[in-house]
């Protein structure tokens, strides 16, 4: 967690098995026009400027409007001519609705192409060969952006993922529910293996594909990685649920989107509830840089 461009970033690793879903997670993120990139304004500035002399017009005229109006009206008025007063106010007020309407449509067609635009650029990126990447994402805390880490390419060799795994703040693992136990096991062992001791890293578990045939429940899932083999590593390097205290596990289907959502949500309320007073603190600080 750290302050950077004065929002304060949150790093999540999402994190699975081949042929978990990952990829599909992160488009869904990518394609989601409710979660928008933390880059949003800086990769259409282009765009910005136009919308800018756009609304610099439409404000012009909406201006001069009301002034040239009134002094009409006034002059129709001392001629008595109160008909004529009437029909010209009513086609005034019109004039400025559809400026109005104007304005918001225009705004809504730039919003529509940046977004297009952000996403593609973005959909690009999700797939290639990188030993780790990431997204932005803005969620419903003001101030604050999710990173969301990812690894689609070659695995990372251990001390490549020892020394990322010491910079997180929490994890989402990608269970694929439709294969077979030992395999979501052995990254998922890797995975608990690399975490820094004592770290408490705050951890949720998405059981995904739950829409294609298994052999598995989620309580089996659950009963598994709450045995004593698990335990130790549990209760000292991975944070459970801070109100529950129990694994937060989620049934997820990628390609529909089913509780991606929640899942983010999830991971992040178990971050922000463990780190309260160090976000306080970064929070002051960029109040601080505004005020100065």
């Amino acid at each position: 967690m750290h302050k950077e461009n004065q929002v304060i970033v949150l790093n999540i690793f999402l994190h699975g098995p081949l042929g978990s879903g990952r990829n599909t997670f992160l488009q869904w993120l990518v394609q989601n026009e409710n979660l928008l990139d933390a880059n949003f304004l800086k990769s259409i500035e282009y765009e910005q400027k136009q919308l800018r002399a756009q609304i610099n017009r439409y404000m012009r005229a909406l201006k001069e409007l009301p002034r040239t109006i009134k002094q009409n009206l006034d002059k129709l008025i001392q001629e008595q001519k109160c008909e004529e007063a009437n029909t010209y106010f009513e086609i005034s007020s019109y004039r400025i609705q559809e400026l109005c309407r104007a304005y918001d449509g225009e705004l809504n067609r730039y919003t529509k192409k940046s977004i297009k635009k952000l996403q593609a650029s973005r959909l690009k990126t999700i797939g290639k060969d990188q030993t780790f990447s990431s997204i932005d994402i803005v969620g419903s805390i003001p101030n604050m952006i999710y990173r969301i880490h990812y690894n689609i390419g070659p695995p990372p060799n251990q001390i490549e993922l020892n020394t990322f795994l010491s910079t997180i703040d929490g994890l989402i693992f990608i269970w694929n529910f439709q294969s077979g136990i030992e395999e979501n096991i052995v990254i998922f062992e890797e995975l608990l293996n690399n975490l820094p001791p004592n770290a408490r890293v705050p951890l949720v578990i998405a059981l995904n594909k739950v829409d294609l045939p298994h052999t598995i429940t989620s309580a089996d899932v659950r009963h598994l990685l709450t045995q004593a083999r698990y335990e130790e590593k549990l209760r000292t390097t991975l944070l459970p649920d801070t109100f529950s205290q129990e694994l937060t596990i989620f049934e997820t289907v990628g390609t529909q989107g089913i509780n991606i959502k929640n899942v983010i949500r999830s991971v992040v309320r178990i971050i922000v509830a463990k780190n309260r007073s160090q976000i306080q603190e970064l929070t002051n600080l960029l109040y601080q840089e505004v005020q100065r």
